[in-house]
């Protein structure tokens, strides 16, 4: 759904987001008890309000490797959705976080094994199957929480 998961070292970029202290607590709030929902309190997840997420998607999560902290980033289509598509795609970048692990071995074992072009296939493929699996989840877990948190 437009959505995007990254790994690795955090880049900088100079675009900061105008968020209302209204909506930045909202989305505060919804972050904290889904990490509760998701068995994910045990994760250090920061939002990252000075800076928007990669290009072309709605927000990203990426996580510090061998570790459980991550950063979430948001783009300025995202300030834009109905609270809903804000929370489906919250509840998405989150997902990410049971994923990576597995994302992670699976990519570095292929990245040994296999050559150059077969891992850019394999890497294209992957990140597509986990995208939807991510998004389904995130989908069916809307529908799981109270209808009061996504007015």
């Amino acid at each position: 759904m437009g959505t995007k998961a990254i790994r690795g070292r955090a880049k900088k970029t100079p675009h900061a987001h105008h968020v209302d202290a209204q909506t930045r607590m909202d989305i505060e709030q919804f972050l904290s008890r889904t990490q509760i929902v998701l068995r994910l309190q045990d994760w250090n997840i920061v939002v990252d309000w000075g800076n928007r997420c990669e290009k072309g998607a709605l927000a990203t999560m990426q996580d510090m490797p061998d570790s459980r902290h991550a950063i979430m980033r948001f783009s300025e289509q995202f300030f834009a959705l109905p609270a809903r598509e804000r929370h489906q795609t919250i509840l998405h970048e989150l997902m990410h976080c049971h994923v990576f692990p597995l994302q992670r071995l699976s990519e570095d074992t292929v990245n040994s094994l296999a050559s150059k072009q077969a891992t850019t296939l394999f890497n294209i493929a992957h990140s597509s199957a986990v995208e939807l699996l991510v998004d389904t989840m995130a989908d069916v877990l809307l529908g799981l929480i109270k209808e009061e948190h996504c007015n």
